[in-house]
């Protein structure tokens, strides 16, 4: 079960609740999202710095 936060997360980047059930699959679907500030993005994902996240998905971050 999601706690509140997740879902809270997930809506507001316009994702559906089973992202979860599949998370190492639908990192880039996190991280491409525009809605988020890439500082959150990072964390999400648990990379350490910032930096690295906008490096490796500078593309879609527009």
């Amino acid at each position: 079960m999601l706690s509140r936060s997740w879902r809270d997360a997930l809506a507001y980047a316009g994702l559906p609740p089973r992202v979860l059930a599949r998370f190492p699959a639908h990192r880039s679907d996190i991280a491409t999202s525009e809605r988020v500030p890439i500082a959150v993005i990072a964390a999400v994902l648990v990379h350490t710095e910032v930096a690295f996240t906008q490096r490796t998905y500078a593309d879609s971050q527009g």
